[in-house]
């Protein structure tokens, strides 16, 4: 079944007091999501806002390729009461298509959590403070090959630079983004 609409300045799909709204403005087409009138999430220029309205901005901050934003406090939550279920949080890095992958290479970074906040006096621009990331610590040519290490990074002296690493030895290392032994301090 197909539910088509020619453009008007009320473009929508009205579901009982909900809505999902086609607008115009600018050129810059979007989807709104609504509910008890007000808008709940936005698609706009192939970017999903949820609390926004101009979604793929960080948060108003210049934070390039944004796809996903959502404005406050975030949870991740498991109502299961089996041991086995829990929330994640997963980060999913690709090379291809899922069929036609190639090798992921070694240093390749997986994926990151960073902290950054706004600084009028950098032109209101995004400054990094802290940054834990996952990084392939070889060659991923098989299922069975798919060492990452996990390292900590923090700034000082203007500079984000790495201050601790666990490697897929399960070595730790301060200081240092090669330790040899179970605790490495430099």
């Amino acid at each position: 079944t197909t539910i088509k609409a020619s453009y008007s300045s009320t473009n929508y799909l009205e579901f009982s007091h909900n809505k999902i709204n086609a607008v115009s403005s600018g050129g810059n087409d979007s989807i709104l999501f609504q509910t008890a009138g007000t808008t709940r999430a936005v698609l706009k220029l192939g970017n999903l806002g949820i609390g926004t309205d101009s979604p793929g901005q960080g948060q108003s901050t210049p934070i390039s390729d944004v796809k996903f934003d959502v404005l406050g406090n975030q949870m991740l939550s498991d109502l299961s009461t089996t041991n086995t279920d829990q929330s994640k949080l997963f980060f999913f890095r690709s090379d291809g298509a899922v069929a036609s992958q190639g090798v992921v290479p070694d240093g390749l970074k997986i994926g990151a959590i960073e902290w950054a906040a706004l600084t009028s006096g950098d032109n209101n621009n995004s400054i990094s403070s802290a940054r834990i990331e996952v990084e392939a610590s070889s060659a991923w040519n098989s299922a069975s090959v798919r060492n990452a290490d996990i390292t900590f990074s923090t700034v000082g002296a203007n500079t984000l630079a790495e201050r601790l690493r666990i490697t897929s030895a399960g070595y730790v290392g301060i200081g240092t983004d090669s330790p040899g032994q179970e605790l490495e301090v430099i």
